[in-house]
């Protein structure tokens, strides 16, 4: 409190003697990121010390104190940072804020890695001495703020002076979307055009833009920009009562991987209190962008997407919540009331009548504010795939068969996996290794199964259930085989629909498949089974030729960003928690931007802006293969990983090589082959070299009389073979252009599965 005011030493005394601390330090209580629904804090990040620190670490944040500077001269911001340096002020102030706020690193600590910079840079440097100053030497650099307007109110009777005496204050924050549209359009507008050209050349489904719904929007007006819009709720304490809504926006013409990137997405507005939304109020204050200009053209925006978890998603089309009898905005399914709860039989439905969301009847409780705003109502709706799918009949049923569950209530014995089953289970799930398009490579043990993510659930469903369960069901009784079978049913039905191409015969075996599932899903695993997200399943074959392939669009994204955000706040009084999101978020975008558009070759190659190629250790290959290559090729280059089809292919060179299996084009059909090395002879000409391996087709698994051995694109390309006779002597080598698919390596005991990748992008 020393050299400061009488009367702000005065304010300071009485915040004491409450026993509160100032408005802008932070709480005691640790950031607890497991309770924001269904979002993975380690899928968009590598988890080092550094992360771990900030994840449990109880950081005090100062970002306003000041260490005492008297004298300090002001710098100049474009000079070097120190004598004869390479780079300005500027960037060194731009890329150690771009690394504090991805890192989420506190203003503190900050502060004091500014001053260890001060300590060891040479005596002329001009570090700033204070987060507070490196703040204010970002925020120079940025005419327009992201955040527009930040309105202040009773969540209850939606009023900035509470009438309804409830007093339960809420936040929203309004972002700038013309502003984020100018720096997207700067930085992607060319690749964006090319992509939906290419795209749009393109038959089998690959993306949204081959779908009839994209094509007619497109050809009324070129100039447009296509939107996916996003929402959710997350809670970032285990105690607190308020919840932080986002509401963000995907540019559709971006490739899938700048399309969810974290500085790609588009910050509509943000809603923080203790109730849910009430977005008719919410998209009044933010009103709709209609249009919008760049570079003399004038662009129409379009909204074409909506993607949301089951409670929000009812909450945004002003629906009955789940479990509701009328609660499909599909159909007309009404559900029944057995054995205390409600189920959603298997019967046929129709499609439901639009005008009930007019007249709001049959579980309608309003018009949604989305009846005007998306292209097609309420086609424009999508099913999330990771609410809907994975944490929905792939965790119910592998909990139920781990956990058991009576089928005949006068049998006292539960059904469920054996002891030596889940042993087994439990051994080779550890032992799995995922290629590196999945950032989650390995699987945690049965017994961390109430916390498994999503993202683990994922690779249960696409992996785990077609090779592990299969074998071990095997060794366990018919009714337990009965149950895994029904399991490996559906597990094919989301490998079709989430393959990178999809053709019309694709989609009608997948609908075949689901509802064959679905029609005996009450006999095997009882009514209580029928769930809402079970009816769901049903409509994802319809929603695929209106959206496009699983894999492009879901949940996963927009999770991934509430975590983000949720890892920025430091403090959970209302006031300081969203004052943090609003600077933290404008200091990222800020910095980001800067970077990417005015940083050094070096710096840049940190971040990889603008390169997505990162270099690989070419490994060393032996005699006989440098020998096959000279007789082959005459002359070549070898390299060490290459990307196809969005695959990234390497050469295998130790036993825990896993991104050397692939499929391979042949006259016969298809073979597998294992990738020894990988020559490139020209730019146009590149070779693999490997060995073939000795497989057989998956469907032989398949019992004959089995439903899904009529069904040829289930498991396509997918093999297994004997673990002891699994490859050919010889070596062998074939073009690039010959490549058909990727795989996953699986160890079952004594047999080998190549397992087809569905799709190259994980998160959706």
């Amino acid at each position: 409190m020393w050299m400061k005011s009488a009367k702000q030493r005065l304010k300071e005394y009485k915040i004491i003697k409450r026993g509160t601390g100032p408005a802008g330090g932070e709480s005691h209580e640790t950031p607890q990121h497991d309770y924001i629904p269904d979002f993975d804090p380690y899928d968009d990040m590598e988890v080092d010390d550094d992360n771990y620190s900030n994840l449990y670490n109880n950081d005090v944040d100062m970002e306003d104190v000041e260490l005492d500077s008297e004298g300090e001269e002001s710098e100049n911001i474009d000079e070097p940072l120190y004598e004869n340096s390479p780079y300005s002020v500027t960037e060194f102030s731009v890329t150690l804020m771009a690394v504090f706020r991805d890192k989420h690193i506190t203003d503190a600590a900050s502060t004091e890695i500014l001053n260890l910079f001060r300590v060891f840079l040479p005596a002329s440097n001009k570090v700033p001495s204070t987060f507070v100053k490196l703040k204010t030497i970002i925020t120079s650099l940025t005419e327009k703020s992201l955040i527009t307007e930040t309105c202040v109110f009773c969540s209850s009777c939606l009023k900035e002076i509470c009438t309804c005496k409830a007093l339960q204050k809420a936040v929203l924050l309004i972002c700038n979307v013309m502003l984020q549209l100018e720096s997207l359009f700067s930085r992607h507008k060319g690749t964006m055009e090319e992509f939906r050209i290419r795209q749009l050349a393109k038959n089998e489904l690959s993306d949204i833009h081959q779908t009839v719904y994209y094509r007619s929007v497109v050809e009324k007006s070129p100039f447009v920009i296509l939107l996916s819009i996003y929402t959710d709720g997350g809670r970032y304490t285990k105690s607190g009562s308020h919840e932080g809504w986002p509401l963000v926006a995907f540019a559709l013409d971006l490739p899938l991987k700048l399309r969810h990137k974290y500085s790609n997405i588009i910050f509509f507005g943000y809603w923080y209190g203790k109730n849910k939304p009430d977005w008719n109020f919410v998209f009044k204050k933010l009103g709709r962008l209609s249009q919008f200009t760049y570079e003399g053209v004038t662009y129409r925006v379009k909204y074409l997407q909506a993607v949301a978890d089951i409670p929000a998603r009812q909450l945004w089309l002003s629906m009955v919540n789940v479990p509701g009898y009328n609660c499909c905005f599909n159909c007309n399914i009404h559900g029944e009331y057995k054995q205390r709860r409600v189920i959603y039989p298997y019967v046929e439905t129709n499609p439901r009548d639009p005008n009930t969301f007019l007249n709001k009847t049959d579980g309608v409780n309003g018009i949604s504010e989305l009846y005007e705003m998306l292209e097609s109502f309420p086609g424009g709706m999508a099913i999330d795939s990771m609410h809907t799918v994975y944490r929905g009949p792939v965790e119910v049923d592998f909990k139920t068969l781990l956990q058991g569950f009576r089928r005949d209530p006068n049998v006292r014995s539960l059904l469920k996996l054996s002891n030596n089953g889940k042993a087994s289970l439990d051994i080779l799930l550890t032992k799995m290794k995922f290629p590196k398009e999945y950032q989650r490579n390995k699987l945690r043990s049965i017994n961390a199964m109430p916390s498994w993510k999503a993202s683990e659930l994922k690779l249960v469903c696409l992996y785990v259930v077609p090779t592990v369960l299969l074998h071990i069901a095997s060794t366990e009784s018919t009714n337990i085989a009965e149950l895994i079978d029904s399991m490996i049913q559906y597990s094919a039905a989301i490998r079709i629909l989430s393959e990178a191409k999809i053709n019309a015969e694709m989609i009608e075996q997948s609908d075949k498949i689901l509802n064959y599932w679905s029609k005996n899903r009450a006999r095997l695993w009882t009514e209580t089974a029928m769930t809402f997200k079970v009816h769901e399943n049903l409509h994802l074959p319809q929603q695929t030729l209106m959206h496009g392939p699983l894999a492009t669009y879901s949940a996963f994204a927009g999770e991934s960003c509430i975590g983000e955000i949720g890892k920025d706040v430091s403090c959970y009084n209302i006031e300081v928690t969203v004052k943090q999101i609003a600077e933290r978020l404008e200091l990222r975008r800020a910095s980001v931007l800067w970077l990417d558009k005015h940083g050094s070759s070096k710096v840049k190659s940190y971040f990889n802006y603008g390169n997505t190629n990162s270099k690989t250790k070419i490994p060393k290959i032996t005699e006989e293969i440098d020998q096959f290559l000279k007789d082959n090729l005459n002359t070549w280059t070898l390299c060490g990983e290459i990307t196809v089809a969005g695959f990234a292919i390497a050469p295998f060179f130790k036993s825990e090589s896993v991104n050397c299996y692939i499929c391979l084009n042949a006259e016969n059909g298809w073979k597998a082959m294992k990738v020894v090395a990988i020559a490139q002879k020209s730019p146009e000409e590149i070779y693999f070299c490997g060995y073939f391996l000795k497989v057989k087709s998956y469907s032989n698994l398949m019992q004959k009389e089995g439903f899904l051995a009529s069904q040829t694109f289930a498991y396509q390309y997918c093999c297994y073979g004997d673990k002891n006779d699994f490859q050919e002597d010889s070596l062998s080598i074939c073009n690039v252009q010959r490549f058909l698919a990727k795989y996953v390596f699986i160890v079952v005991d004594d047999i080998n599965f190549l397992m087809k990748m569905p799709h190259p992008y994980e998160h959706n």
